[in-house]
């Protein structure tokens, strides 16, 4: 295939370059045109790309770590496996991208507009996300295990199936999106809750421990945390205030979801 002499000139550096603080950095290929460029799968690692116009090029299958494409202009184009892992899209146009199974881990992507994109079965772990566009992305079976999505703009989207596992969804706006089940949801990171929901979680792990409440009076004394050598794991993650634990009983799944919900994501059920 041809390749554009811009990214050439980054396909000789990757074959040329030495590593160490020495080592001469790749080509500046800031703001240039690659639109509708076919780019299948070809080694761009590194590449500094910010606000390039990429609009509907094919880059399936291509090597895009640690690339800069802050502020691209990506529309349409296919990233599906693509690798894309600690590269910096902030603030990046990503709207109705294919990025299925694509690998972005560790990205920036903050203030990205994701708006449509399919990024069904990709890897977001760790990812930031922070007031994205995330409106009416297809998520399905994502894996967003500790991705930063504060702020994000998430209505409509398709969450089902998403790990959520320790993600940051605090002040997330879920309005119609379809959700994963209450117990991932539970798992995402909630951090310091208000007094009276922190009671109810806790309430509600010491009903799914084995040892139930006689663990947590334990703790509440002084004693170790009662999932610390327990064989499973806890139902809800949040921060847990041992001066606050008292016997009670607890919610039911949906009810504990509901009320953290209403609290770190208001208007989720709109």
């Amino acid at each position: 295939m041809d390749i554009p002499p811009k990214l050439q000139r980054h396909i000789d550096w990757i074959k040329t370059r030495e590593c160490g603080p020495s080592a001469e950095p790749p080509p500046r290929l800031d703001r240039t045109v690659l639109y509708k460029t076919y780019l299948l799968g070809l080694d761009l690692h590194r590449c500094r790309l910010r606000y390039a116009d990429l609009r509907y090029s094919l880059l399936s299958k291509a090597n895009l770590e640690y690339a800069d494409l802050a502020y691209a202009n990506l529309e349409e184009a296919q990233l599906d496996e693509a690798r894309l892992v600690m590269a910096n899209l902030a603030g990046a146009n990503l709207r109705y991208v294919n990025a299925i199974s694509a690998n972005f881990q560790y990205s920036r992507l903050s203030k990205a507009n994701l708006d449509g994109t399919d990024l069904a079965f990709a890897d977001l772990g760790n990812t930031v996300l922070t007031e994205a566009n995330l409106r009416e992305t297809h998520l399905y079976g994502a894996n967003l295990h500790r991705s930063k999505l504060v702020g994000a703009d998430l209505r409509g989207a398709d969450l089902r199936k998403t790990n959520l596992y320790c993600a940051i969804l605090i002040q997330a706006n879920l309005a119609g999106a379809r959700l994963p089940s209450p117990t991932m949801l539970l798992l995402a990171w909630w951090n310091k809750l208000p007094d009276d929901i922190t009671v109810q979680l806790m309430r509600l792990d010491a009903s799914a421990h084995p040892e139930g409440i006689a663990a947590f009076n334990r703790w509440s004394r002084g004693g170790l945390c009662p999932y610390e050598s327990c064989q499973f794991q806890r139902v809800a993650n949040f921060r847990e205030q041992r001066e606050l634990w008292s016997p009670g009983p607890p919610p039911t799944i949906i009810e504990a979801c509901k009320m953290v919900l209403d609290h770190c994501c208001p208007g989720w059920d709109k």
